[in-house]
């Protein structure tokens, strides 16, 4: 999970969480990360409280610690002690967690709107929060237009601009509308 550096790694290309802000540097947005409390349909019911959540089995890895204490706060009006949850190594290890109903997970929404929308995961309360930085794919501006570079930037430039407009149409459909806040990952918590 270590950044991509144009100047001593052998790479193409980067994704980063932030715009590399150099000027031999070309950056695309993917994405605005916004996370959901998400987590296996047997977990909970129609009547959810995020004060409900705080009685639950929370899953995280290291990365998302932070944004359960945002998400509480702009929720339910004071950060969690997740001493009492369950820390994984990965978010792809949270997320399987969730899935087979071992607690709740807080999801972002680019990673999981397809099993969201199947139903695999479901939203115990429709409260959205972003938090930090966008992520954007980024090449050597000398390079943008090579034939493989330029195929790859259109080819996931497209996935991501489908994946974000399911994200949107599905929390356009909430049931109730989902009240969002912007955090900044430079805040201290």
């Amino acid at each position: 999970m270590q950044p991509g550096n144009f100047d001593t790694d052998a790479v193409d290309m980067v994704v980063t969480a932030g715009e590399p802000h150099r000027s031999d540097v070309h950056s695309d947005l993917l994405f605005q990360p916004r996370y959901i409390p998400v987590c296996a349909p047997k977990l909970t019911d129609d009547n959810t409280t995020p004060r409900d959540l705080r009685n639950q089995n929370l899953l995280y890895s290291t990365r998302e610690a932070h944004i359960w204490n945002a998400w509480f706060r702009f929720a339910d009006g004071d950060s969690i002690d997740l001493r009492g949850g369950w820390k994984l190594d990965s978010l792809s290890l949270t997320y399987q967690a969730a899935r087979s109903g071992a607690g709740i997970a807080l999801g972002e929404l680019f990673y999981n709107i397809d099993e969201i929308v199947t139903g695999r995961l479901v939203t115990p309360v429709p409260i959205v929060v972003e938090d930090g930085p966008p992520f954007f794919l980024s090449c050597r501006r000398s390079r943008k237009d090579e034939a493989g570079i330029a195929s790859f930037r259109k080819w996931i430039l497209d996935q991501a601009q489908q994946t974000s407009q399911a994200v949107n149409a599905w929390i356009a459909g909430l049931p109730r509308a989902p009240r969002t806040t912007t955090r900044d990952r430079s805040q201290n918590d």
